[in-house]
């Protein structure tokens, strides 16, 4: 996250201020875990930031076929998956 706050005209304060675009619950079939969720202020920003995702990756992908990006998917999932071994790709 960027040192702008998501609230306009407020400095960034800290992780708390994530609060105002994500809730956190916990996970249903892990106690350890939790789950994020946009909040009605966090689905806002959904559309644009999938804009910039979309733009952002078609830039880093230009001029590779879809085999080579399934390749280089791939590749990423499996260094990730040297890394930790506990990593499981969705």
């Amino acid at each position: 996250m960027s040192r702008t706050s998501s609230v306009p005209g407020k400095p960034y304060q800290g992780p708390g201020d994530i609060l105002i675009i994500v809730q956190p619950r916990q996970d249903p079939t892990d106690a350890r875990s939790f789950r994020l969720y946009l909040t009605e202020r966090g689905r806002t920003f959904e559309c644009p930031v999938a804009r910039c995702w979309a733009q952002t990756e078609e830039k880093a992908f230009a001029g590779l076929g879809a085999g080579e990006r399934e390749t280089f998917r791939k590749s990423l999932i499996r260094v990730r998956s040297n890394l930790d071994p506990g990593f499981r790709a969705e």
